[in-house]
């Protein structure tokens, strides 16, 4: 199972949609009780459900990590049963914590990074606005201290203006392929492991 985790703005999604598209991952829609969005779809974005049913839920153990993000009243969580090896995921850090207490799961941690600057001018370029970027850069300040140089992350991957390159240069690291592959139970000659 690969998970991202990174900064707001950082391309946690397009980095996702190139390791499904170029490795075959199956990405792992998360269910939230924050509002659905005017673009968004229930069932591919987000599974979108009220308080109520995300803590019925809850209870009942569904959750493999869950998470109230941004200080806010929504919650954010992925299913126990979506957690496959073959699966990837975008979470916070105390996510990927709670994912690392599955012992069957094989899990390759991937933290992306750019310069606040960076970062600040995608989210504006997607349509964000000036008080949302600046309140979000300044929460995730303090949100991901240090979080590049936690044990946690196994890779660091610094998401610059060509993502797609720094993906595939980070997919030729052969500790990489090689927990990547492990993580796919495929061997170096591209069969399945016993």
């Amino acid at each position: 199972m690969v998970v991202l985790i990174g900064k707001s703005g950082v391309g946690k999604d397009f980095v996702l949609d190139i390791l499904k598209r170029d490795y075959g991952f199956t990405p792992i829609v998360s269910y939230t009780t924050r509002p659905m969005r005017d673009n968004e779809i229930d069932g591919i974005n987000y599974h979108f459900v009220n308080q109520k049913k995300f803590q019925q839920l809850a209870s009942l153990g569904f959750f493999a990590e869950k998470i109230q993000n941004y200080g806010c009243e929504n919650w954010y969580g992925v299913a126990k049963e979506d957690c496959l090896n073959n699966s990837i995921v975008i979470v916070e850090k105390e996510g990927l914590k709670q994912l690392k207490t599955i012992d069957q799961l094989e899990i390759t941690s991937i933290c992306l990074y750019n310069s606040p600057i960076v970062r600040g001018f995608r989210m504006l370029k997607r349509g964000d606005s000036l008080s949302s970027v600046l309140e979000r850069l300044y929460k995730d300040k303090n949100k991901f201290k240090n979080v590049e140089n936690d044990s946690i992350i196994k890779f660091k991957v610094r998401n610059g203006n060509d993502t797609a390159l720094a993906i595939s240069e980070t997919m030729k690291n052969r500790e990489l392929i090689k927990s990547v592959l492990k993580t796919l139970k495929i061997n170096s000659e591209g069969s399945l492991y016993e």
